[in-house]
């Protein structure tokens, strides 16, 4: 996920010691979770696997409690909710829970009277600036609260909704799917990887060989030449205007396909494996610069 603005984003299951913190100032959640899965998490051992055990039992419980319980716990915990947001609360939370509290009544206002507007007591809350980036791994549960961005994914059609949508909910198949490891995603800014008079280019790669980001800007009356990739690619106009054209090869032999596109925002290109001599430009009058990200495989994990 890459954030084209400010991105707010609810990722991965918060760590054991704030969920058991949670349920205990909490009363809406508490009530939505059962005595004998609260226990567990306050007595599991310190290990990865007995925490995210300690996780699942919270989450399933809350996930499968009765429709009209849940429903009555939410509309409680909005109104407490709004009333503290007005006269204050009387015991102020560390500012985490207070981010949780108002991501609540934001959600709450999207999505009433749906479940998942829960979720940020029980999700890590994270917001991320326009360049910044983090990864979603498989089987971990993540919503996206505001902003743009742009969101590369591997091939699959498995998505399970948590709430928060129109899809209905299966619980038995929510709960199967994931994978409770606790914590949040780690921030990555690009590492420069091409930087060149008028251009410069960011490179966002996690570590698995599904996919990579290359986030390119060229100034007016700057030209830069693209790599020749061994995988195929896609472009993705983000600001500007510019051109891309083929250029002669070095023995002066034209490309197997030339082409010459208009660039603006939203405007997408597909590139196959191995063409080169690709070269984008911006005309010397033009108002800003152009910026495009170019996505693939990771290149550095061959799948």
């Amino acid at each position: 996920m890459l954030a084209l603005t400010p991105f707010e984003a609810l990722v991965g299951f918060r760590r054991r010691s704030e969920l058991a913190e949670l349920l205990q100032r909490t009363p809406e959640l508490a009530a939505c979770v059962s005595a004998d899965a609260q226990l567990a998490l306050h007595r599991c051992a310190d290990t990865p696997d007995a925490e995210s055990e300690a996780v699942r039992g919270v989450f399933a419980s809350w996930a499968t409690c009765d429709a009209a319980l849940a429903k009555s716990q939410l509309d409680a915990l909005v109104e407490r909710l709004r009333r503290e947001q007005r006269v204050g609360p009387s015991k102020p939370g560390p500012a985490w829970e207070r981010k949780a509290a108002r991501t609540v009544l934001r959600l709450a206002q999207a999505h009433p009277g749906d479940r998942g507007v829960m979720l940020p007591l029980l999700l890590n809350y994270l917001l991320i600036a326009p360049g910044e980036a983090f990864y979603v791994a498989p089987r971990e549960l993540c919503a996206y609260v505001a902003g743009e961005c742009v969101e590369l994914a591997a091939a699959s059609a498995n998505v399970v909704a948590a709430g928060l949508t129109d899809r209905p909910l299966d619980a038995a198949t929510l709960v199967e799917s994931l994978s409770y490891a606790t914590g949040g995603p780690d921030v990555e800014f690009g590492r420069v990887v091409e930087e060149k008079p008028g251009t410069h280019t960011l490179r966002y790669a996690p570590d698995v060989a599904d996919f990579e980001a290359r986030v390119t800007t060229v100034e007016p009356g700057h030209v830069v030449a693209l790599d020749s990739l061994p995988v195929p690619s896609m472009i993705l106009v983000l600001q500007g205007v510019g051109q891309s054209s083929s250029a002669p090869g070095p023995d002066g032999a034209s490309p197997k396909r030339k082409h010459r596109y208009d660039l603006a925002p939203g405007k997408a290109l597909y590139v196959t494996e191995g063409t080169c001599h690709l070269r984008v430009s911006v005309a010397a009058g033009a108002s800003g610069p152009l910026r495009f990200v170019r996505a693939s495989e990771n290149l550095d994990m061959p799948g």
